[in-house]
């Protein structure tokens, strides 16, 4: 493999030396580039910018960007005019090595007087002012992340990136929670379309399919407007891919990294296929073109019969055995991005920004797993779980603006994320009185493909925005060839060999193979006009606009177990076999084994949706105090799922809303450093066709299955917020949130009742009613008060933090297995009642060196809900410390260290129960001393070096 690898990168390399030669031809002159914006933070189209004290000079376009081309090397003073602003002049743009920093300069409206004024700034002030007034002029409750703090962090994937937002949390490493809640009532979006879940098994998107470099920025949305969809309520997670470029650049990357409990440690694995490396199985792990289908399995012995049943299993190849080797590679990346511009005149131009990116991560964990049965321990079970996981991106955006009033963009995203797992598993099944061990040999693979093409375009000389815009976005998620052993040894027979547990009845979950396929398709359209106005000298917008978007989705299973032949005359010498030798070609037959398919009606389904929205919303600005924005959203849903295989008695499930979302954002700007924000709105979350759906879905790692549910309903959420945010200047600000939310039907995801711990089924119910409030803190200062050197390390350290506290109730109403009623409270599944995100940022310009501390802990949340007699499954919190140190040579180099989850806590799932395991309701929080661990899972510290080249 690695020897193939070394080949096709020699004309890889080539290539990117002649693109760096290309680039660095199209260098030229200097340019300064910016944006102009008004105190409310919308653009302002047609201003002009020139160099103080020339004759000419450029328009702002319809972005209210402008670039000043030919500028050579030096300090330079701009001016800015619009009509109704002061003119404003900018002092201290440097140009040097032919580019400027970007400017985003604030244009303040003209006051009563007729004397003209001219207000003058310096650059570097303005930047920092304008990033403020961004996030001050918001229309409502947002947060989010910029591309040069992510780039400040060690986050490889947009998942870790989004731990370091005020509120957010991640389960598993990938989903993401806000305000506490779980990810099913989070939106994810992509430069503004709806993502479709990339998940088989729950209503959720996996950040971590998407490569952070090559994110521009994340926002988060805490409340709706009416041009934002509504379905959510914790948030809608918007992230937008870079832009076209300012100028011209090429950057390459490399990298590498190793996990402290892993890399250069022994590791075992199975056979792979030869395209692995780049995340997905070149049909090495596929049901063969000749094995019968389900129904032909599936006939009576007199249709299909037992020697035709013997041929057709030994199509499969033996792949079974695992292989121990001594070291585990370090982990290697390499990421390659560039843009090009062309400017056709002053205000036209087209260009295009592209990147690849490539990770691939190997890692061990060790895993404790327990279960309890009543008032004794079910089982004990140690899995030693090799992963070998590949993260690929590429980005490719086009875009072409004309006269700076039109503009069009294609943008074109395609990422993998493949998971490869090895996972060998020993223990003591107490409830069985024997002993186990077996193995799982589990690949997976995410691709998510997204195209989208979108026009703005200003019409009339009043400024009216008109937005277009179609895409299509695709999940594809495979399970090839899940492999499942299970071997056992009774108490009473020490020295006995383990023997394989095949019967003559099919169990997949002890010797199968499972496959499985899911194609996610979303096509959407949308059309929006802004209309801009004055009441009185006041800036005012009338928005107004609709959204289609169709969804379908396939889901097919193969769930085939390998079982005896026949009952009389088995082959019992077979069952000493070591696994790699037990489903050989010769063990294959009629006195041996067979497959049997064990696949039911409701392991297959396809379903659409279809939604139709409309808004209409208006921005208003009022007494120079006040600004509302406010309005209502229809949103129309047609949902039909169909489960089996279109015959009777098949499963038709469809569903149609109508929904009215009113939504009223208000903010009193006390002065230009404080605002006061009110929010309230409607919202929802429908159940995802997985949730619907009765389709079965086996996770080996939870040793469970998860099931739908076909009568789940709509949930419906009124919110209600509260903000206060206070901008103290230099990057520095404080605010803090009180909020509510009263949700009617929410979905949650439960152990049905009659089950116990040990059957492990989860399946989705509506709770009647429930009911979230919380607050929110968040700072950023810097220290420069400690110290009157503007040069000295106080002056460039900055700390930041956020804080979430959180409570939310669920009132349980249910039964005992003998009748009796039970009630009780418990926080809403997915609930965490704290988050804490806190860390320190230095940056020293001198010296080109800049570090960050970042540290996170979320408080213990409901991973499933229990049924009365079963506990709830809690995730235990845990403390994660990350930091990373980077330094430029020479202006084009940078090294940069990563250190992530350096104190490493084992990852904890527990049941709250006391010593004579009954439940315990009044009090959650994670006791190691006496809660009882069901899983508990060692990760280790990963330490990373990247180096970076602009051209």
């Amino acid at each position: 493999m690695y020897k193939n690898l070394t080949i096709t990168m020699k004309p890889f390399l080539s290539f990117l030396l002649l693109i760096s030669i290309s680039f660095n031809s199209f260098a030229g002159t200097g340019i300064i580039n910016g944006k102009v914006i008004d105190e409310k933070g919308d653009v302002l189209i047609g201003a002009t910018v020139m160099i103080e004290g020339g004759s000419q000079g450029v328009k702002t376009d319809l972005d209210g960007k402008f670039t000043l081309r030919n500028m050579e090397d030096g300090t330079y003073n701009l001016l800015v005019t619009y009509v109704s602003f002061d003119k404003k002049s900018v002092a201290g743009v440097i140009v040097k090595n032919g580019v400027s920093d970007f400017l985003t300069i604030v244009m303040e409206r003209t006051g009563k007087g007729l004397k003209e004024v001219v207000v003058k700034t310096q650059a570097k002030k303005e930047s920092i002012n304008a990033l403020q007034l961004q996030q001050k002029n918001m229309s409502t409750i947002s947060d989010g992340i910029s591309a040069e703090m992510i780039k400040k962090t060690p986050d490889r994937n947009t998942g870790d990136v989004l731990k370091r937002v005020s509120g957010v949390s991640m389960a598993d490493n990938k989903f993401a929670v806000i305000r506490g809640l779980a990810d099913r009532y989070n939106l994810a979006m992509l430069n503004g379309d709806i993502l479709p879940s990339s998940e088989a098994d729950r209503k959720a998107f996996s950040f971590d399919i998407f490569p952070a470099n090559l994110l521009d920025n994340i926002v988060i949305l805490k409340a709706a407007t009416p041009d934002r969809p509504g379905e959510f309520a914790g948030g809608i997670i918007d992230l937008s891919t870079k832009d076209i470029p300012n100028e011209n650049f090429l950057i390459i990357q490399m990298g590498t990294g190793m996990n402290t409990i892993s890399t250069f440690k022994p590791y075992y694995d199975s056979k792979n296929s030869s395209t692995d490396f780049i995340g997905f199985d070149k049909k090495m792990r596929v049901i063969p073109e000749a094995f019968p289908s389900k129904q032909t399995l599936n006939q009576p012995l007199s249709q299909y019969t037992l020697d035709q049943r013997v041929e057709a299993s030994k199509l499969f190849e033996n792949t079974w055995s695992t292989k121990k080797y001594n070291s585990m590679t370090p982990f290697r990346s390499l990421q390659l991005s560039g843009g090009y511009v062309k400017h056709l005149n002053k205000n036209s131009s087209i260009g295009v920004i592209g990147a690849l990116s490539y990770s691939r991560n190997q890692r061990t964990l060790f895993v404790n797993r327990n279960e309890v049965n009543g008032t004794t321990e079910a089982y004990d079970f140690q899995d030693t779980v090799s992963r070998d996981n590949v993260l690929v991106g590429a980005m490719l955006n086009m875009g072409a603006k004309f006269n700076g009033r039109h503009k069009i963009q294609f943008k074109n995203t395609f990422t993998i994320n493949s998971d490869d797992q090895t996972v060998r598993r020993s223990g003591d099944f107490m409830d069985n009185e024997y002993y186990i061990k077996g193995n799982a040999l589990w690949f997976s693979s995410n691709q998510l493909l997204s195209n989208q093409l979108s026009s703005e375009h200003l019409i009339s000389k009043r400024n009216i925005k008109l937005q277009l815009g179609v895409g299509r976005n695709q999940i594809a998620r495979t399970i090839p060839d899940l492999r499942r052993s299970y071997y056992t040894r009774n108490y009473d027979a020490p020295t006995e060999n383990f023997n394989p547990n095949v019967t003559t009845f099919p169990n997949p979950f002890f010797m199968g193979r499972f496959f499985s396929n899911t194609q996610e398709e979303i096509y959407n359209s949308n059309a929006d006009v802004s209309i801009p106005y004055k009441l009185g000298k006041s800036g005012q917008t009338l928005k107004a606009g609709f959204y289609y978007q169709r969804k379908q989705r396939e889901y097919e299973a193969r769930v085939l177990a390998y079982v005896r032949a026949k009952s009389a005359g088995f082959d019992q010498s077979i069952l000493t076999k070591p696994e790699e030798e037990l489903f050989a070609v010769e063990n294959i037959r009629s006195n041996g084994f067979v497959l049997s398919d064990a696949s039911q009606p409701q392991d297959q389904y396809e379903a659409q949706s279809a939604l139709q929205a409309a808004y209409l919303m208006s921005d208003n600005l009022i007494a120079e105090k006040f600004r509302a924005v406010f309005g209502i959203r229809v949103e129309k849903f047609d949902q039909s799922i169909v489960t089996g295989v279109l015959k009777p008695g098949d499963l038709e499930i469809a569903k149609e809303n109508t929904n009215f979302l009113p939504s009223v954002n208000l903010t009193y700007l006390m002065n230009k450093k404080t605002n006061i924000r009110l929010c309230a709105s409607q919202t929802l979350s429908r159940p995802e066709f997985r949730e619907l759906s009765p389709a079965s879905f086996y996770d080996y790692n939870l040793s469970a299955t998860f099931t739908g549910n076909p009568d789940l309903k709509q949930t419906t959420i009124a919110n209600i917020d509260l903000r206060y945010e206070y901008f103290m200047g230099k990057g520095e600000m404080i605010s803090g949130s009180v909020f509510y939310k009263n949700f009617s039907t929410p979905i949650e995801t439960t152990v049905p009742f009659g089950l116990t711990t040990t059957q492990k089924v989860f399946s989705y119910v509506n709770v009647p009613h429930a009911n979230s409030y919380g607050l929110e803190l968040e700072f950023r200062k810097s220290l420069s008060m400690l110290s009157s050197n503007a040069n000295s390390i106080w002056s460039q350290l900055v700390v930041f933090g956020n804080l979430a506290y959180i409570q939310s109730n669920v009132e349980v109403i249910t039964k005992s297995t003998s009748g009796e009623e039970m009630k009780y409270n418990r926080p809403m599944q997915g609930q965490s009642p704290y988050i804490l995100n806190g860390g320190a940022a230095f940056t020293h310009p001198q010296s080109n060196i800049s570090a960050t501390l970042v540290f996170n802990r979320i408080g213990e949340r409901i991973f499933a809900v229990g049924n009365g007699e079963i506990p709830e499954l809690y995730e235990a919190p845990r403390n994660v410390l990350d930091f990373s140190l980077s330094k430029k040579f020479f202006k084009k180099i940078e090294v940069k260290l990563n250190l992530s989850d350096i104190i490493s806590n084992p990852q904890v799932f527990y049941y709250n129960i006391d010593e004579k395991y009954k439940i315990v309701r009044d009090e959650n929080a994670y006791q190691k001393s006496k809660d009882y661990s069901v899983i508990r899972t060692r990760l280790g510290t990963n330490i990373g070096l990247t180096v970076s080249y602009q051209f």
